[in-house]
């Protein structure tokens, strides 16, 4: 009995010590970190500082890499005790290192982090990442070279997660790489591209110790195969960025998944940390819209995926919108009306999950003696209208505006009676008078 009693007595401090280790191991507010956290971070503070003076690091230019869009970074704030604010030099992504600023704390725990808290193993990483940036060009000007249009085809940003992260989409097609691997300095070009493309998410981070200092990344693997170059390609790259940019992603979502996943994850593990493997997610090509809508916001997904996003949304981007979500069973259809007032205009847009069903859309007056009016013909829709891979672009869904003279009702219809599959549907629209 007293066993248990003592259980009991020691239970909520064992989850309050649980609860503060979660929210450490995530949070880059100094006030929320362990004990021995904040004493690794103040050493590696020193240990920057001391490397500095001696000469250890390859000093880039300080450069605007990695500015947010909001602006101009704040004051710096005092140098932290022990560190003369003399060999504040050290830039990453923008950030002055050892200015004592939030923003510099959140750059230096990412390294720590990923170095599970070793000081001297992260400041290695921090000389190696520095020194590498200034090899590479990151701070000059390669990062706006053109870039060809079949390498920029393999990856975008559009939108930001439920948690206000940017989401990047990758695109990884084995038989495009194949064949740029083949041709001259094709995986320099490639991984030219790709590191563009995290410099450019990290432009979207504020580094504030309370605000969106990761992403999230998106790995299309549906075209992906086993091929030695491609295969190759990918190693080497997930090699120079688990180096370079630690801790930038918040999630990373496998989806299109092949049959043989799990070969691809041996080969790619010993590459990955923990860390980054508790940030795994996978899907199947079945279940990829599942796992984006459980993550992304409909509006935030492109169409090519089942969402709402689309490269020109003048009409829906500032507009509230709310988004309605409906399951079409299979062999029954879906009516959507819309209530219109003589003079207004109504736009709308809707994705289907799978689509393979028949759309169109028409106006019944409500004034007597008035005709419907046909506003799309209804057609049978295919999935690979809305299959398209690469960068956003040219792929606007269904979306329509019409305005009527008279009040009546907009009829959108989704007929899914020959399907054996139930389909969900994602809608909005908005009335103007």
């Amino acid at each position: 009995m007293a066993l248990e009693c003592q259980r009991a007595a020691t239970l909520p401090e064992r989850m309050r010590m649980e609860e503060e280790k979660a929210r450490s191991s995530e949070s880059y507010i100094i006030a929320e970190l362990g004990e021995a956290e904040q004493q690794a971070l103040a050493d590696f503070k020193l240990a920057i500082a001391a490397a500095a003076k001696a000469g250890e690091f390859s000093i880039p230019s300080a450069g605007n890499a990695g500015a947010t869009e909001q602006g101009d970074d704040p004051p710096p704030a005092a140098a932290p005790a022990g560190i003369d604010s003399s060999d504040s030099g050290i830039t990453l992504w923008g950030i002055p290192l050892l200015d004592g600023s939030g923003a510099a704390d959140v750059v230096m725990l990412k390294f720590l982090r990923a170095r599970e808290f070793k000081v001297d193993v992260a400041v290695g990483m921090l000389k190696n990442t520095v020194s590498w940036r200034k090899r590479f060009g990151c701070d000059g000007g390669f990062l706006g070279e053109e870039i060809e249009a079949g390498i920029k085809s393999t990856g975008f940003y559009y939108g930001c997660d439920k948690g206000g992260h940017p989401v990047c989409y990758n695109i990884v097609d084995s038989g495009m790489y194949q064949e740029l691997l083949d041709g001259q300095d094709g995986f320099e070009k490639l991984l030219r591209w790709r590191v563009k493309l995290m410099e450019d998410g990290i432009k979207l981070l504020d580094f504030d110790p309370r605000g969106v200092s990761s992403m999230v990344q998106v790995i299309d693997l549906k075209n992906f195969s086993m091929k030695k170059k491609a295969r190759a390609a990918l190693l080497d790259t997930i090699q120079l960025f688990s180096d370079n940019y630690p801790e930038l992603v918040s999630k990373l979502m496998l989806v299109n998944v092949p049959w043989y996943y799990n070969a691809l994850y041996v080969m790619i593990s010993p590459f990955l940390t923990q860390r980054s493997k508790d940030k795994i997610s996978v899907a199947t090509k079945r279940k990829t819209p599942e796992a984006l809508f459980a993550a992304i916001s409909p509006e935030n997904v492109p169409v090519q995926y089942g969402g709402l996003g689309k490269a020109n949304d003048e009409l829906f981007r500032n507009a509230k919108a709310t988004i309605t979500e409906s399951c079409v069973k299979a062999g029954s259809m879906l009516i959507i009306e819309i209530q219109i007032n003589e003079g207004d205009e109504v736009s709308w847009e809707l994705s289907v999950l799978g689509w393979d069903v028949s759309y169109g859309a028409e106006f019944t007056p409500s004034t007597e003696g008035g005709y419907t009016v046909i506003v799309e013909k209804p057609r049978k829709i295919s999935a690979q209208e809305f299959q398209g891979e690469g960068e956003l672009v040219g792929n606007d869904g269904i979306c329509n505006t019409f305005k009527t003279k008279s009040p009546g009702s907009l009829l959108l219809t989704i007929d899914n009676s020959a399907a054996k599959k139930k389909k969900l549907v994602h809608y909005r629209y908005i009335v103007r008078g």
